[in-house]
């Protein structure tokens, strides 16, 4: 059994290594990341409660859709995530806040973890790099990789002792049979 988990865990790095290097595909969908980040909350809230975590989550009002590759959304979205959760094993807060900036989408998670050197801060996208024991380094490359094969940029912030917050920026749907004013 053992044997088969850890076959499975490889397979899945193996795939995830090649997501990075793949050219991304261009059936994208139309996205509620809402949606997507509810769907995600339902798979991380049994580990958040193990181990106290308080999760956040806050939305702003009448969000536009994004128009992404599904899948890899949510792969990023659930990398961040388990990132945060997985540096608060102790307890902390997860906030969640996803709002509408102008043409874009921020999705902007952050936990109150020990935090990320300013030495490694700029380190943390980069693939294979972890500071993690038994961490490949791959969750954060692949969302830096996703979040930009579908239009957006992700950043960074860390103050030291007080937690990592990822932000995630993702270009608002803009229907297409709207008409353009030029006045």
């Amino acid at each position: 059994m053992t044997v088969v988990k850890e076959v499975e865990r490889i397979n899945r790095l193996i795939e995830q290594m090649m997501d990075m290097v793949r050219k991304p595909a261009h059936d994208r969908d139309l996205v509620d990341i809402k949606e997507v980040i509810e769907r995600l909350l339902v798979v991380v809230h049994p580990e958040c409660q193990r181990n106290g975590i308080e999760i956040k989550v806050l939305y702003s009002e009448d969000l536009p859709n994004v128009m992404v590759l599904a899948g890899e959304l949510y792969q990023a979205i659930l990398n961040v995530i388990m990132n945060s959760v997985q540096a608060m094993a102790n307890g902390g807060t997860l906030t969640i806040i996803t709002e509408r900036v102008q043409e874009n989408i921020i999705c902007r998670i952050s936990d109150t973890g020990p935090g990320v050197p300013p030495e490694n801060l700029s380190r943390i996208f980069e693939p294979l790099y972890t500071t993690k024991e038994g961490g490949h380094g791959l969750g954060l490359a692949l969302t830096y990789q996703f979040i930009r094969s579908n239009g957006g940029e992700v950043r960074a912030e860390s103050v030291p002792g007080s937690g990592l917050t990822i932000n995630m920026i993702l270009p608002a749907y803009k229907d297409a049979t709207q008409e353009v004013s030029c006045t």
